[in-house]
C-alpha cells in the first residue's frame, strides 16, 4: 500500500477512491494539507465529498489527542462505544484514532473486531499499530506477510521494514520474486531503504521485463527511493514505448535533479539538447520556473500537455493566461481543455480576458468543460452579473447545474432573487434516481447549508443509494455542528438509529444513548376491522359451547385421548375469545395458532368417532373443520383489509 499523494490524481475513479483512504490510513505528517490541496483540485462530487469528509474525520481526531488529565479516561470510554458501532464509517473512524495515538490497551479489541469483519482495512491498521509499538510485536507483523489480501501483506513489508532487523531482510527478500507487481515493489523500496542490493538486482529485472505492470512498478520504485544509485536503472525507461512508464521516469530523474544530484541534472539537461522527441514528454515538475514548458505544451500525450498546463498555471509568470489560452484555442482533446479551463483559476494575467475567453466555453458540448467554466467564471464576475447562470440550472449535466447553483447562491442578495429557480434546480437533483445527481445535490447543500434544503436532505436520507444515505446522514451530522438543532428538524433522521457522533472525543455517554432510544416512538398499530373481531370472538363462543356439550354428554365415561382433545379445543376456543376481544394484528400469532388447532382437533375428533361408524356425530365435526378451512381462507385473503379498514 502507498502513501504518495501524486499517486491519486491519475487512477480511474475506484483507484483514486482507494487512494484517498490509503492516504488517510498512512502516517504522512503532511497528509491532512495534501488532502485540502487536493480537495481544491478536484472536480468530481463524489472524491470531493470523501476527501471533505476525511479532513473533517482527520480533523476531528486531532482535536481530540488523549492527554494525562482525566478527560482521557472519559474519551477512552466514548472510543469503545464507537468500536461497537454498527456504523462502518464510525468503526474505521475509531481503528484510525488507536493507530494514530498507540492505543495498546484497544489491541485485543481491534484484533476481536478484525476477525469477524474480515476487513482488509481493519488488519492493515492493527498491524501499523503494532508495527508503532515496537519490535515485541515483531512476529505478529511477520504473521501479516501470510495474508491473502496484497494490500495487508504490503502494509506487512512495510511494518517490517521500521524494525531495521536482519531477520526482516530474510523475510521480505523471499517477496522479491512475488507475482504481484505492488507487493514485489514494496519489498524492493524496503529492502533499498537498508542499502541492499538484492534490491537493485530485481528492479533491473523488473525494468527489462516485457511486462508494462512490471514496468510500471520499478519506476514508482525509483520515484519513491529517490537514491542517487538508481540513477542507471532510470535511463532504460526513458525509452520505453508505454506514457507511463516515460512518465515515472522522467519524474524520478527529476526529484534526483532537484535534490542536487549533478549527474541527474546533466542528464536532464542532455535530453532537452539532443533527445527533442523526448524533451516534449517529460512532466514539467520540481523545477525552477523559468523552465521552457513549450515543448512538453505540443506533446503527443495529453497526459503531458496537461501537466504543462498545470505547471504554467502554478508559475509565477505574468502572461501564464495568456500562455494557456493560446494553447487552448488548438487544442481538441476535451480532457486537456476541461483541465485548462480550471487552471486559469490560479493563472496570472488579466481578469478582463479571462471573462472574455470563460464566456465561450459556458456553451461548450462537453459537460465537463461547462461545468468547469462555471466554476472558475462566477468569482470573476460582479454580484449584478451572476443572473447569467440561471439558465444553466436546468443543464443536462450534473456538475453543470451543481456549479450554476453554488454560483448564484454565492452572494445572498443573487441567492434570494433566484430563490424559485435554485429551489426547483436542488429539488430535481434531488429526486432524481441518478446516484450521482443525488450526490452533486448534497455536495450544494453542504456548500451552502441554508435553512430551506433542510427538507431535500431530508429526503435524501432514504435514498436507494447507499452511498447517497451515508453522505446525507454525514451531512446532516457535519451541519448540526456548527448549527445546533438542525437534526431536530429532520424527521427521517429522527426516525434512524443514531449513529456514534461524527467526533470520536464528543461521543454521546451510555445513558444519552440508551435515553435517545427509549424516546424514539414506534409507529402505532393500524385500526382493526371491526367485524374480523366479531368474527373471532364468536367463532370461540361456539366452540367453547361444543366441547363444553360434548364433555356434558359423554359424562364421567370420557376416555383419556378424547379428554386430551377436549382440552385443546377449550384452549382453541379462548384463543379466538382473545383475539376478538384485543384484535387481529396484535395477536396473529395466537390468531394462527387458534385456527390451525381447531382445524387439527375437528379432524382428531372426526376421525376418532368416524371409527365407530356414528357418522350422526361426525356430521358436526365435519362441519367444524370446513368452517375452520373457511375462516382460514378469508383470514389469508383479508387480512390487510383487516388491519387497515376501520
Amino acid at each position: 500500500m502507498q502513501n504518495r499523494p501524486d499517486e491519486i490524481n491519475p487512477e480511474s475513479l475506484e483507484h483514486r477512491s482507494q487512494g484517498i483512504r490509503d492516504l488517510v490510513i498512512s502516517r504522512n505528517p503532511e497528509k491532512l494539507k495534501l488532502l485540502q490541496e487536493l480537495f481544491e483540485k478536484e472536480t468530481n462530487p463524489q472524491l470531493k465529498y470523501e476527501i471533505r469528509k476525511a479532513i473533517h474525520e482527520l480533523s476531528s481526531l486531532e482535536k481530540g489527542k488523549p492527554g494525562t488529565d482525566p478527560q482521557e479516561q472519559l474519551n477512552h470510554e466514548k472510543l469503545r462505544r464507537a468500536l461497537k458501532s454498527d456504523n462502518p464509517d464510525i468503526l474505521n473512524r475509531a481503528f484510525l484514532y488507536c493507530v494514530q495515538h498507540k492505543l495498546e490497551s484497544f489491541l485485543n479489541e481491534l484484533q476481536n473486531i478484525a476477525s469477524k469483519s474480515h476487513d482488509p482495512f481493519h488488519r492493515i491498521c492493527i498491524l501499523r499499530l503494532k508495527a508503532s509499538l515496537g519490535a515485541r510485536f515483531y512476529e505478529d507483523v511477520l504473521d501479516g506477510l501470510k495474508d491473502a489480501d496484497s494490500r495487508v501483506i504490503c502494509a506487512a513489508i512495510e511494518a517490517l521494514g521500521s524494525f531495521e532487523a536482519k531477520e526482516s531482510m530474510v523475510q521480505i527478500a523471499t517477496f522479491l520474486e512475488d507475482p504481484s507487481p505492488r507487493i514485489k515493489a514494496s519489498a524492493i523500496k524496503v529492502l533499498a531503504d537498508w542499502n541492499d542490493q538484492r534490491a537493485f538486482l530485481v528492479l533491473d529485472t523488473m525494468i527489462r521485463s516485457k511486462n508494462t505492470a512490471e514496468k510500471e512498478a520499478a519506476a514508482h520504485c525509483l520515484c519513491v527511493m529517490a537514491k542517487a544509485e538508481s540513477l542507471n536503472l532510470i535511463l532504460p525507461l526513458l525509452d520505453d514505448e508505454h506514457e507511463g512508464v516515460r512518465t515515472k521516469a522522467l519524474r524520478a530523474l527529476e526529484i534526483l535533479s532537484s535534490q542536487g544530484s549533478t549527474r541527474a541534472e546533466e542528464l536532464l539537461n542532455s535530453y532537452r539538447s539532443f533527445r527533442p522527441s523526448l524533451v516534449r514528454d517529460i512532466p514539467v515538475q520540481n523545477q525552477g520556473n523559468d523552465m521552457d514548458s513549450e515543448p512538453a505544451l505540443f506533446s503527443n500525450y495529453p497526459e503531458i500537455r496537461m501537466a504543462a498546463i498545470q505547471k504554467i498555471a502554478d508559475s509565477d509568470s505574468e502572461d501564464a493566461t495568456l500562455r494557456i489560452l493560446n494553447r487552448l484555442n488548438t487544442e481538441r482533446d476535451n480532457q486537456v481543455i476541461a483541465t485548462g479551463v480550471s487552471c486559469l483559476a490560479r493563472a496570472n494575467g488579466d481578469k478582463a480576458y479571462k471573462i472574455r475567453f470563460l464566456m465561450n466555453y459556458l456553451t461548450h458540448e462537453d459537460g465537463r468543460i461547462r461545468a468547469n467554466a462555471i466554476e472558475v467564471l462566477y468569482p470573476l464576475l460582479d454580484e449584478d452579473k451572476l443572473g447569467l447562470f440561471e439558465a444553466y440550472l436546468e443543464d443536462e449535466n450534473n456538475r453543470v447545474r451543481g456549479n450554476a447553483i453554488l454560483a448564484i447562491s454565492s452572494k445572498p442578495a443573487m441567492a434570494n432573487l433566484f430563490n424559485p429557480a435554485l429551489t426547483k434546480a436542488v429539488r430535481e437533483l434531488c429526486y432524481h434516481s441518478s446516484e450521482t445527481y443525488q450526490l452533486t445535490a448534497i455536495y450544494c447543500i453542504s456548500m451552502m447549508q441554508n435553512p430551506w434544503q433542510l427538507p431535500f436532505l431530508d429526503h435524501l436520507i432514504f435514498s436507494r443509494h447507499d452511498k447517497v444515505r451515508e453522505a446525507a446522514l454525514d451531512t446532516a451530522k457535519i451541519w448540526s455542528t456548527s448549527h445546533p438543532g438542525i437534526l431536530e428538524q429532520l424527521p427521517n433522521y429522527k426516525r434512524t438509529i443514531k449513529p456514534v457522533d461524527v467526533d470520536l472525543v464528543k461521543l454521546p455517554s451510555r445513558d444519552e444513548v440508551m435515553a435517545n432510544l427509549g424516546s424514539t416512538k414506534k409507529n402505532p398499530p393500524p385500526p382493526q376491522k371491526f367485524t374480523g373481531r366479531i368474527l373471532a370472538f364468536g367463532y370461540g363462543c361456539f366452540v367453547y359451547y361444543f366441547w363444553a356439550s360434548a364433555l356434558t354428554r359423554i359424562g364421567m365415561e370420557i376416555e383419556l385421548g378424547y379428554s386430551l382433545v377436549t382440552g385443546l379445543g377449550f384452549l382453541s376456543a379462548g384463543a379466538f375469545i382473545q383475539v376478538g376481544v384485543l384484535g387481529i394484528r396484535q395477536n396473529n400469532a395466537v390468531l394462527w395458532f387458534a385456527l390451525a388447532s381447531e382445524l387439527i382437533l375437528s379432524l382428531m375428533a372426526f376421525y376418532y368417532i368416524g371409527m365407530e361408524d356414528n357418522f350422526q356425530e361426525a356430521l358436526p365435526l365435519l362441519l367444524r373443520g370446513l368452517a375452520a378451512i373457511i375462516l382460514v381462507g378469508l383470514t389469508c385473503l383479508n387480512q390487510k383489509l383487516l388491519s387497515r379498514l376501520p
